[in-house]
């Protein structure tokens, strides 16, 4: 599609389609300089657009059990250290601490051998491991929880319980689990988009927008579950 455009406006192209693969989209802008009537040259601008699938499979929670293994992406606002235990936290076994854990870090807690079921993650601020909490995480690992047991719930939040405790961290987002079955909720990248170039005398504050209505599963942020 094409429109006339006056010195200084604007205009915001839109366009539905249905992509199977990920591709570029590419403006391309021509003109006459303000009152010379000399012809500006042609320039070009482009936007990538990334076409993901969502994860496939036939993951089971149920055949999955015992659940040994949870990977979380951290959803929240500033980065902090866990404490991740067996179970209640200081009356259980410790099985991993790590800080510096960023928004969008994937943290993957291995080693719960199934039982005890409700795992407990104390979490503090980064470089504070130990110190004072901020607060803490909670999940439940026997496939009881609706909301964290099957590839549906990829991308959901996370951390609440099974019974949705307000007073808990539900800023984890379900990146994958495994046991006897392994769910891994990273999306699929089909075909590869490009990208660079700008709009070259026509001045930076002309812009245009063509982003295509695709399929694209939502990863973020912020759902809550």
């Amino acid at each position: 599609m094409e429109a006339p455009l006056a010195p200084g406006e604007m205009e915001t192209f839109f366009q539905t389609r249905t992509l199977y693969e990920s591709t570029t989209n590419r403006a391309t802008v021509t003109g006459t300089d303000d009152g010379s009537g000399g012809l500006c040259m042609p320039a070009q601008d482009e936007v990538p657009v990334t076409v993901v699938l969502p994860p496939t499979g036939s993951f089971s929670c149920w055949n999955a059990k015992p659940i040994d293994e949870l990977s979380m992406e951290w959803g929240g606002a500033q980065d902090i250290c866990v404490q991740a235990w067996d179970g209640e936290i200081g009356a259980s076994t410790l099985l991993t601490t790590k800080d510096g854990i960023a928004p969008g870090d994937i943290f993957e807690v291995p080693g719960m051998g199934g039982s005890p079921y409700v795992q407990e993650w104390q979490i503090f601020a980064a470089g504070d491991c130990g110190g004072t909490p901020l607060g803490q995480s909670e999940f439940k690992i026997s496939c009881h929880d609706g909301a964290m047991n099957g590839v549906e719930d990829c991308g959901k939040n996370q951390g609440n319980g099974k019974w949705d405790d307000p007073a808990l961290i539900n800023d984890w987002l379900l990146e994958g689990m495994a046991g006897d079955e392994v769910l891994d909720c990273t999306p699929v990248v089909i075909g590869n988009g490009g990208g660079g170039g700008g709009f070259c005398g026509l001045g930076a504050e002309l812009a245009f927008l063509l982003p295509p209505i695709v399929w694209l599963r939502n990863r973020r942020r912020r759902q809550r579950a």
